[in-house]
């Protein structure tokens, strides 16, 4: 049996998904044009994009925090260490064969380092798309001069919804494969 998720990571955790589901699906519907963003960003499904990335802005922020402040979080999550590297190298090559790695609350190798680029892809993509946000708010004019902004935001933001359903697909396989113990991140008890 994993160790369990902390209360606060699985709250956490849940409610960054559902702000980037959100902000995902929000922006679908939306048609950015670099030429002319202050035109196209009244409407009510950009507003939710916006608002929704401020949210998960504000929660990847905490989360981070708390990974952090904590030792065995940091090295889980950022396995930056030679002994992690190798944990990683030797799990890559597991996948390739079809094996899963073992998942859960401070897992190493491959489903630490992804989880931790996961929340830097999002820090990345919200802290880029708040700069867009407060200067359309506080000077629409400077569309032109975000663009360079807004594409780099747009980089990051695909590689959150590649992770996104990446990540959605492993839980899945990981379900298909029998292993239950990986839902009990959306558990409350």
């Amino acid at each position: 049996m994993m160790k369990p998720w902390p209360l606060t990571i699985r709250i956490l955790h849940f409610a960054l998904a559902i702000a980037v589901t959100v902000q995902l699906v929000s922006i679908m519907f939306v048609n950015v044009d670099l030429k002319h963003v202050a035109l196209t960003t009244s409407g009510i499904l950009f507003k939710i994009h916006e608002y929704s990335g401020l949210t998960a802005l504000t929660i990847v922020a905490l989360h981070i925090v708390l990974i952090l402040i904590k030792q065995e979080r940091r090295a889980a999550y950022f396995p930056w260490p030679r002994q992690e590297r190798v944990i990683i190298g030797q799990e890559v090559k597991a996948l390739a064969s079809g094996s899963l790695p073992q998942g859960g609350y401070l897992a190493h190798g491959v489903v630490g380092f992804v989880h931790g680029m996961g929340l830097l892809a999002v820090l990345a993509a919200g802290s880029l798309g708040s700069l867009v946000f407060i200067a359309l708010q506080h000077y629409p004019a400077s569309a032109g001069v975000i663009k360079p902004v807004v594409e780099t935001h747009q980089f990051f933001a695909a590689l959150v919804v590649a992770y996104w359903v990446s990540h959605a697909g492993m839980v899945l396989w990981h379900f298909l494969s029998g292993d239950r113990e990986i839902l009990r991140i959306f558990s409350l008890k």
